[in-house]
């Protein structure tokens, strides 16, 4: 039973309306007849028909200013709807029950438990609806388990769902049809099952026949490449091998020369050494007589000995002798001879020494 009803800024009025099991309301123009009733409607059902379902509708057409209430108490249970306008316009609902807030789902199932009443108002909105509408408003009453927009969704969903249904079987009907075009156009061969089935396995066993000599021809052909290549490996590590020992003798060839040519340059300077020492040791020389600078080698003798180089070196430092080396005799004594015989190769030879031992 509804036990009062109450609105707050409700069409410009505050009112608490203590109900009875039966209510009569009368009274001049906008003392609030319909108020209440619109009110009581507007807290059950949470819409009044004739008016949009949305908060901004409830609010533009019931409420003045931002902020609307009506609440009400049934079978000593309080529910309580509020709509308020925040700074950008937008308009928002809040469900209270037993003046607590609470979500709109709890807010249906609590008005379940209280054994809301159904709200029928027959006035000359609801006679002015369609036939349909009319259903749709009387149909809305009785939702299962008291949810009110739900039935709605659930019609929609299912008619989508039919829908897609409907859409899977013609594709499938098309399907079927083609597939039974084409098997008449599907060519059997020739003869029994058996024969058909003694065809296959033949085929099948020659296909792994001929597979498994594919298998084996790649395996032998990557035996070879593996084979190439590792000859081709062996082959150039002899053939850097080789040019290491080739270049191993060439530096041991070099470094043998070398060491040659330093055990006979230090051979040379000792004997270049003793020979100014014995020179010096039987002409005993003035400081005077010694010049202070070696002069430079001819040309015509630097491809001469090192010894023979180093022995003219001495003669120069040494200074004037009064008679010729023995070596300057032996020379004049082999191009008398050359000359004789006319060897003039040697008869040349012989004076270029001359121009050596004669400084």
């Amino acid at each position: 039973m509804i036990e009062n009803i109450a609105g707050q800024g409700f069409k410009g009025l505050d009112f608490d309306q203590p109900l009875a099991e039966k209510n009569l309301f009368v009274g001049p123009n906008g003392a609030g007849k319909s108020a209440r009733t619109n009110a009581l409607q507007l807290m059950i059902s949470g819409y009044v028909p004739g008016v949009g379902k949305k908060n901004a509708d409830i609010l533009a057409a019931f409420g003045v200013g931002d902020k609307l209430l009506v609440s009400g108490k049934i079978n000593d249970a309080h529910f309580t709807r509020r709509f308020c306008r925040d700074k950008k316009g937008a308009v928002s609902q809040d469900f209270l029950v037993e003046r607590r807030k609470a979500t709109k789902t709890k807010f249906i199932e609590a008005m379940a438990k209280a054994h809301a009443p159904v709200v029928l108002d027959l006035d000359a909105v609801f006679l002015s609806l369609s036939d349909q509408k009319k259903i749709d408003y009387l149909f809305s009453l009785f939702p299962p388990a008291g949810d009110v927009g739900s039935l709605d969704e659930e019609i929609e969903s299912m008619k989508e769902v039919i829908s897609a249904t409907n859409k899977d079987y013609t594709a499938k009907q098309v399907m079927v049809k083609q597939l039974t075009m084409g098997k008449c156009d599907i060519k059997l061969p020739a003869g029994t099952l058996a024969e058909t089935k003694a065809e296959i396995e033949k085929v099948t066993a020659d296909y792994k026949e001929k597979s498994a000599a594919l298998a084996k021809v790649r395996e032998d052909l990557a035996a070879e490449k593996a084979k190439e290549e590792a000859d081709a490996k062996a082959k150039a590590d002899k053939i850097k091998a080789d040019a290491k020992v080739e270049a191993d003798k060439i530096t041991d060839a070099e470094k043998a020369k070398e060491d040659q040519d330093a055990a006979v340059e230090t051979a040379t300077n000792k004997a270049v050494e003793d020979t100014k020492q014995k020179i010096l040791a039987k002409k005993k020389p003035t400081p005077a007589a010694i010049p202070k600078s070696y002069p430079k080698i001819p040309d015509e003798i630097a491809d001469k000995p090192a010894a023979a180089k180093a022995l003219a070196k001495v003669e120069r430092i040494a200074g004037n002798r009064p008679e010729l080396p023995s070596a300057s005799k032996s020379i004049r004594r082999i191009m008398t001879v050359a000359e004789k015989v006319d060897a003039l190769a040697v008869v040349i030879a012989c004076k270029k020494e001359l121009k050596i031992w004669e400084v």
